[in-house]
């Protein structure tokens, strides 16, 4: 809090908790902490993060460009230089060298309160990471330094080719490297250690028989004796670092060098110049940035650091490392495409002669190899029986260890790191460049000075924006091993949108004869904003408690009616009528034969993606505003300026969020809407309260106050 001064999270004299590994013993800061869980209790947390923190990071961008007027020809030609170098610290994920501490009433040691917890040492789970060397942990922190550059020379005409007809002709290439992972030499000056920070896994590399397999507990059970001793936290068996063995510095094998063709036209096609049809089309590249595939992606991951956890102790000085078991990375396809954009758009535009300008365009972009992330690590579709030795006996599986993986995973019975295809990984999150956009719109424009001081503009847009990868992070499809079915509309689109923009000169008195009642009462002007436009889509999936699909991934709905927009009031049993946006009832909770993944019909579910259209908006925001002549600067012309500002002028209930899904209780085929079930011990199970209602809405009106001054 403000007020302890330098060194509060720090540790005490005879802090005696163990650390996980033991070269972290001298870190000298105490753990994070959480705690939760308790009735009127929040979460109380607290945590030093990666101390001592630091990101530095340099771009610097060169440009030159020449131009030359020859004739009817305007020619720009240059080029452009970027490249960017950055270093900073790096911890595995949320563990760091200090630990992090976890109480929650939910642990099998608690005292049914997390804050209790904290105080009586009940850990429901500690975790910790170190970086490692040679299987050795070091403890602290490793450093990441990268660099890369990028160099794009261009030519651009613009061609008058005569009074109706200008043409704009151009071309820019881009030559794109690799990033180039500089840690070996960056760590060498922190640690003494020459450590690459950048590792990426590879299939074709990566053999069976060498992985160390997983014990009927689901840790690692190494076999020197048959040589199985790879795992997640030991390089190689496919998981390599960047820049050895004929791996690329940065992980990616690419194509540097792209054209990318611009094309523009202007057209007067009478000789009245008030009306021009424009067009144009273009190709863009993209490097990727930290949030695209890039090595950044890869830093800190395993077999770089290693992770250890101790679950459910009792008392801060039993702490004890637990057994290794699968780990999660995240891999950049070796061959990988930049994304590319193709822009075009055609339009007219005509001034009529009372000064109104009126513009009709069609606009679009097609988007090819934009990036996604897939389950790499899957079970795949039509996966039905694997021979898993140490779960020989157990349900599903046979006295030889052949397990239904089906069974297994649908009825939770197994951990699905036992099915997949590379053992001893949890999820591989594979970043790529393979999934595509669409997006058409039809734009209108309007502006028309009424007169006496008021002028109106309009602008209104039809869209539509169709993709099948709406997110790049771990928010895998439904079914990875089909990326194409669920091509739907994008989580942004707003199929309509109007804004009406407007300013008007009020005529009270700015033209009285009198100095100081002009400059004091004349002169007001009040603008304002309107906005329409409808609402994102809602996506919705369904799961059913105790049970998973034949992938381990998730599920989707089953529509029993057509799914629309339907207001309505809902007769909530707990908090009273509540605005309905849609009925509930008109979608099913997924069948269970619809979990197995066979290809059967309906698997996983019928619904697609972002099927329902979420609340519009409908806001008003206004202004009123003075321009007072300053007595000062005369020179200058200084004014003092008055703003009265607000916003959702009207206070427009507006509605936001809606309560959308199926409870995971719902049985197997029933309508997600509010329903009450008895269970067999004969106690009540309700259901979707409060399914398809309102839950928040946008900000009331505010109010705001401005003076500036102008000189």
């Amino acid at each position: 809090g403000a007020g302890w001064g330098p060194g509060v999270l720090q540790k005490p004299a005879g802090w005696s908790m163990p650390s996980l590994f033991s070269a972290n013993q001298n870190q000298p800061f105490l753990p994070g902490f959480n705690a939760s869980g308790a009735d009127g209790m929040g979460t109380i947390s607290e945590d030093p993060n990666t101390p001592p923190q630091w990101t530095e990071e340099e771009n610097q961008i060169y440009q030159d460009t020449i131009q030359i007027t020859h004739g009817h020809h305007y020619l720009k030609l240059g080029v452009m230089f970027a490249s960017g170098v950055g270093d900073f610290n790096v911890s595995m994920g949320s563990s760091t060298a200090e630990g992090e501490l976890n109480f929650s009433s939910g642990s099998t040691v608690s005292s049914k309160n997390g804050f209790a917890d904290m105080l009586l040492g009940n850990i429901n789970s500690y975790t910790e990471s170190s970086p490692q060397v040679n299987g050795v942990p070091i403890g602290g922190y490793f450093g990441f330094k990268f660099y890369v550059w990028r160099i794009e020379p261009y030519i651009q005409d613009d061609w008058r080719v005569n009074k109706r007809l200008t043409l704009n002709l151009g071309v820019r290439s881009f030559y794109l490297i690799p990033w180039e992972d500089q840690s070996a030499g960056f760590n060498l000056k922190l640690h003494g250690v020459a450590q690459p920070m950048l590792a990426s896994f590879y299939p074709s590399l990566y053999n069976p028989a060498s992985e160390a397999p997983l014990n009927a507990a689901g840790n690692f059970a190494i076999n020197a004796a048959t040589g199985q001793i790879y795992n997640p936290h030991i390089p190689g068996n496919g998981l390599l670092f960047c820049g050895q063995g004929g791996i690329q510095k940065g992980c990616m094998n690419v194509n540097g060098l792209h054209f990318a063709p611009r094309f523009g036209f202007a057209f007067q096609p009478f000789s009245n110049p008030n009306t021009v049809i424009r067009g144009g089309y273009g190709v863009f590249y993209d490097q990727m940035s930290n949030n695209d595939p890039a090595p950044t992606d890869l830093n800190g991951q395993s077999p770089i650091y290693l992770t250890s956890s101790s679950n459910n102790t009792a008392g801060y000085t039993a702490i004890s490392p637990s057994a290794y078991g699968p780990a999660a990375i995240t891999t950049i396809t070796p061959t990988l495409r930049y994304p590319m954009a193709q822009d075009f758009s055609l339009g007219v535009q005509r001034e009529f002669k009372d000064n109104t300008l009126l513009a009709v365009n069609y606009v679009g972009t097609l988007v090819h190899h934009d990036p996604r992330t897939v389950s790499f690590n899957r079970v795949h579709i039509g996966t039905n029986t694997v021979n898993v030795p140490s779960l020989a006996g157990t349900a599903y599986c046979d006295s030889s260890g052949n397990c239904d993986v089906q069974s297994s995973l649908i009825n939770s019975k197994h951990s699905i790191n036992f099915f997949r295809p590379y053992e001893g990984y949890t999820t591989i999150s594979q970043r790529e460049t393979s999934a595509s956009s669409d997006y058409q719109s039809v734009q209108l424009e309007l502006r028309h000075p009424v007169g006496h001081g008021l002028t109106l503009e309009a602008a209104y847009t039809f869209s539509k924006w169709m993709t099948d990868a709406d997110s790049y992070s771990n928010n895998y499809n439904v079914n990875d091993d089909n990326l194409s079915r669920y091509w739907a509309p994008s989580g942004y689109n707003r199929t309509q949108v109007l804004t009406l923009q407007y300013v008007y000169d009020l005529p009270f008195l700015k033209n009285n004869g009198n100095h100081y009642v002009k400059n004091a009462f004349g002169g007001w002007q009040a603008t304002g904003v309107t906005t329409f436009w409808t609402g994102l889509p809602i996506n919705i999936t369904c799961s059913e408690s105790g049970y998973g699909n034949g992938t381990g991934s998730t599920s989707k709905c089953n529509s029993l009616a057509p799914l629309k927009i339907q207001k309505g009031v809902d007769q909530n049993p707990t908090f009273g009528p509540e605005v309905q946006w849609y009925n509930p009832a008109n979608i099913g909770q997924i069948q269970l034969a619809q979990l197995s993944a066979n290809n059967q019909s309906g698997m996983f579910g019928y619904m697609g993606n972002y099927t329902l259209v979420g609340p519009g908006r409908n806001n008003w925001d206004l202004a009123l505003l003075k321009n007072f002549q300053a007595p000062w600067f005369k020179g200058e012309h200084s004014t003092f300026q008055f703003r009265l500002e607000t916003y959702n002028t009207f206070n427009h209930t507006q509605w936001q969020g809606i309560s959308s899904g199926c409870s995971s209780t719902t049985p197997f085929g029933d309508p997600c809407n509010y329903a009450t079930y008895i269970n067999a011990n004969g106690s009540k199970n309700v259901t979707n309260l409060g399914q398809g209602d309102v839950t928040s809405a946008w900000a009331p009106r505010n109010v705001q106050f401005a003076l500036k001054f102008i000189f």
